[in-house]
């Protein structure tokens, strides 16, 4: 996974920032997380806002280092939350994952086709 700045069009590419809200979300964080790291487009930044979480959520974001930028954020619920990430973002497209979700593998690479070709 390459991260990088860049809105290109046509044949050239778009970082997509994928933005996640977790408050106490410890249990699915990882398997989260990699669901995202493993997705086939490689023009991914990862983004991780806590909403002061009081379970083990930061210790789970501080082992995947720079793979990750982590936000933090005072409580203010998940709305705040994805806005917060969404501001820190470098992307030309947004995409929002919740902390207890899975992507498929290709979702990010179907979605970025479909934009292209429409």
């Amino acid at each position: 996974m390459k991260s990088l700045s860049c809105l290109k069009v046509g044949s050239l590419e778009i970082l997509v920032s994928v933005v996640i809200p977790n408050h106490n979300g410890s249990k699915y964080l990882i398997k989260c997380i990699d669901s995202v790291i493993g997705q086939t487009y490689p023009y991914i930044e990862i983004i991780v806002v806590d909403d002061h979480s009081t379970d083990n959520s930061l210790e789970i974001l501080k082992r995947y280092g720079e793979i990750i930028r982590m936000v933090v954020s005072e409580d203010f619920g998940a709305s705040s939350a994805r806005n917060a990430g969404m501001l820190s973002s470098r992307g030309g497209l947004i995409a929002l994952l919740d902390c207890d979700d899975l992507w498929e593998r290709d979702k990010i690479s179907k979605q970025v086709d479909l934009l292209r070709n429409s």
